[in-house]
């Protein structure tokens, strides 16, 4: 299959089109890490409504 592009322009498109996979992965991952901090911090702060002791001062 040709698509009219040089040896270079292949190449080149090639590793953009792996950039953008990358970032994409990196994007569903960040969203992730998001996801479990909010969790996280909702989970503190009814464990801490529970356990005065537990407020940071």
């Amino acid at each position: 299959m040709d698509s009219g592009l040089s040896g270079h322009e292949e190449s080149f498109k090639a590793r953009v089109d792996k950039l953008r996979a990358e970032i994409e992965a990196l994007k569903a991952e960040n969203n992730m890490l998001r996801q479990k901090l909010i969790d996280a911090n909702r989970y503190w702060l009814k464990a801490s409504s529970c356990n005065p002791q537990w407020t940071l001062y």
